[in-house]
Formats: C-alpha cells, structure tokens, sequence
C-alpha cells in the first residue's frame, strides 16, 4: 500500500457520491436474491433510500461487521442449452443471487480500493 494513504481509507465513512456512482453502475432486470430487492428498487428509490443505505453501509463500516444476511446466496442452476441433456447435471451452470445492498457495499469498497492506486 502506497505511504501517500491514511490507515482508515477502508473505514472512513462512505459519502453520497461513491454510493451514487455504484448505483449508476447497477444492472437492471436482474434477479432478485433472499431479500426480494431488485436493482431497480435502488436505482428508482430516489434519494430518500439512497440516505437510509448509505446509512446502513457506514453502520457495517463503524461496527466492522457485515450482516449475517448479506452473506447468504440463493443458488438457481441455469440450463446451458445447446442440444445438451437436460438430465446430466453438467448441462448447468450455477448462479448465485447475492443481495442488492451486499453488492453496493462490495463495489463501493473495490472502487474505494482501485481509486486509492
């Protein structure tokens, strides 16, 4: 880690603008995972839940401590397709279906990291 970077870059407190930016960034007509959240819920949610996430995402900053629920997957096999049998279990790929808040709070910290190189 470049001497240039203060000790706390990864536990300052997240501001408006990083959390806007992921948000921008978020694809739609995705699925959902456990908790029912869709992308466009974020994206579509206006400022107010953008407030109350960001409030979340510094929560989990000030306590060190992710949620239990954000560490949780729902797991749905995709069919290939391409002629193959659908009753070989190779012909499926498996998805995993994270929450939408966990998401945020992982690409706020990578883009955080790549920034400060």
């Amino acid at each position: 880690m470049p001497s240039s970077l203060h000790n706390s870059f990864l536990t300052d407190p997240f501001e408006m603008q990083e959390l806007d930016k992921v948000v921008h960034s978020l694809s739609r007509r995705k699925s959902s995972g456990h908790d029912s959240l869709l992308n466009e819920h974020i994206i579509h949610g206006r400022r107010y839940v953008r407030l109350l996430i960001l409030a979340l995402l510094n929560s989990v900053i000030k306590r060190n401590r992710v949620l239990d629920d954000w560490q949780t997957s729902v797991i749905i096999l995709i069919y290939e397709g391409k002629g193959k049998d659908k009753t070989d279990p190779v012909s499926y790929r498996p998805s995993f279906l994270i929450p939408v808040v966990s998401k945020l709070f992982k690409k706020v910290i990578l883009n955080r990291v790549n920034n400060s190189y």
